[in-house]
Formats: C-alpha cells, structure tokens, sequence
C-alpha cells in the first residue's frame, strides 16, 4: 500500500514539476484555488496574513524545521497539529512562488529543505491564491508592486519566535528570481540570496517573447534602476546564480556578464550543462539536485 502511495506521489511530482516549468516563464497567470495544500503530503505549517505597505493582505505558508512528513496523508489530507522541533530559532528562507498559478507548489521546496534545519516561507503575490484580489494585467512581465509583498512577508515573519532574525535568505526562480533582487540589495535584513535563471534586464526578455508572437508589457514605473545588471555592483551581500547552458530567455552569458561578475560580495555561479531555462525541472532528479545546492550555499552562509 506503501508503496503504491509513493508511485503516485512520485507521477504526481514528475506531472506539478512540468506544469511549473510551462508555466514560469514571465507569464504572469494567477489562479485562485490550490490544486494541492501541504496536508496532503503530511507537512507540519501555519497559515496566516502579511499586510503590505499599501494595505493588501498576503496568504503565507510558513513551515517549521520538521523531521519528516506522513505519505499516509496523501489519500486523507488532515492539517496536522502546529509543533516545533525544539525551541531554537532557526534560519529561514523565503520561496519566491513562480509567476503561474499560486504557491501550492512551492511546498516542495520545504520538503527538502525542512529536514536540514530550515524553517520554509512561502507566500502569494497579491491576486494570487489566497492573497486578496488585486487586478493582474496578463500581458505584464511584472509588478512593482510585487516589491511591497516580499516586504511585508520579511517584516512579518521576523516577529515568530522560531525564526532567528540574523540568519534569512531568499530565492526565486526565473520572474521571482528578478523580483526579489532588489528587494535583497535593498534590505539589510536578508542575508544572502538564490536566483535561479535570472534575467538581466527586462528588455532581454520582451525580445524573446517578440520572437515567439507575444504581447509583453513592462510597466512604466518598473524602471531599469531595478534591473540586476544596474544594481549588480551594489550588492556586498552572498549570492548564487543558476542558469543553464542553453538558456535563451535568461541566456548564461548574460548571467555571467551583467550580473555575476559585477557582484561584489561572495559571490557562486552553477552554470547547468546541456539544459535550457527549464534546468529545475530537466528530469526527475533535476529539483532535488537544484535544491541541495541551494541547500550547500545556505549552509556556508547562515549556519
């Protein structure tokens, strides 16, 4: 029975992971419901609101360091009792959620990540999942918005007496990735920093989706004193960046260029041969891989 739970927890994995990869590309497409919540996979987590600086009320996740999770809920989603480990505070990093859909999936990342000591958040941009209703315009690369959201996650979650304020991180794939960037050089409180296909600049991308016959937007308040390559040289503070190989949305050389060589802090680059934007999610073994490092570079730097 075991067994055959497992099975379908792995197809179901295999199937979330490729949704999530034709999903995050700078396509901003909210959805309301979660398709999964992190009862079904036995994981211990608290959810409540981080209000932001203009009023909006964000939906966070926040899971605790934990030892293990209960496959047996898989079947019979039951919200576990609300328990740490211990009564230490621990680092914790914040999951940017991917620009499709809501943070349902984002769970994954604190099922590796928890059992090593880390206390997980992740959250909705506003008018994603169970963050109030804000309107989205589709045809948008992003928000400046979004900055207000990671802002009001980080104020909130310092207040929990589980999280050690000195030791926070953040990450974020492909639109998250550029959206918390200057968020991290702006604030002294987050430590260090994951990008996984981090663009450049916005205008990179909108020349890409030109290419492929879509209408792209970047919002007139969303100025190019936000792009990583003109914030890159202020940035003191530990940082790594993934990409892959043969990336064409976020192309490695640019990585590498406009980012990575004008960082001033220590600074790491894991370049993924053979694989294009997708490099998360390249095959069964491709997340679990991008996590441990994450897990390796978080590690040297908050314990």
């Amino acid at each position: 029975m075991k067994n055959t739970i497992f099975d379908k927890m792995k197809r179901l994995w295999i199937f979330i992971l490729m949704v999530f990869l034709m999903q995050s590309v700078f396509a901003l497409k909210p959805k309301k419901k979660y398709d999964c919540k992190p009862e079904s996979y036995g994981m211990i987590y608290k959810e409540f609101k981080a209000t932001t600086s203009d009023n909006y009320k964000i939906n966070v996740w926040f899971f605790p360091a934990q030892d293990s999770m209960l496959f047996a809920y898989f079947k019979n989603p039951i919200k576990r009792d609300y328990k740490t480990i211990d009564n230490k505070k621990r680092p914790t990093i914040i999951v940017c959620p991917q620009d499709a859909g809501n943070m349902a999936l984002m769970y994954q990342f604190a099922m590796i990540m928890c059992p090593k000591g880390y206390n997980v958040v992740t959250f909705d941009w506003r008018g994603f999942g169970g963050s109030d209703k804000w309107p989205i315009n589709e045809d948008y690369l992003c928000y400046t918005e979004f900055f207000m959201d990671i802002d009001a996650v980080v104020d909130k979650i310092k207040l929990l007496e589980e999280v050690d304020t000195s030791k926070i991180g953040i990450c974020g794939y492909s639109m998250p990735a550029f959206q918390s960037f200057p968020v991290f050089q702006k604030r002294s409180d987050i430590k260090c920093y994951v990008g996984g296909a981090l663009s450049a600049d916005l205008d990179t991308i909108v020349g890409y989706w030109v290419k492929h016959g879509r209408k792209t937007i970047i919002p007139k308040d969303y100025t190019k004193n936000f792009y990583p390559m003109n914030i890159a040289e202020k940035i003191t503070k530990p940082c790594l960046l993934i990409v892959g190989e043969l990336d064409e949305i976020t192309p490695a050389k640019m990585v590498v260029q406009d980012i990575y060589n004008k960082l001033k802090g220590g600074k790491e680059i894991w370049i993924i041969k053979g694989v294009g934007h997708g490099a998360l999610f390249y095959n069964k073994d491709s997340f679990h891989n991008y996590v441990n490092r994450m897990v390796v570079f978080y590690d040297k730097y908050l314990k």
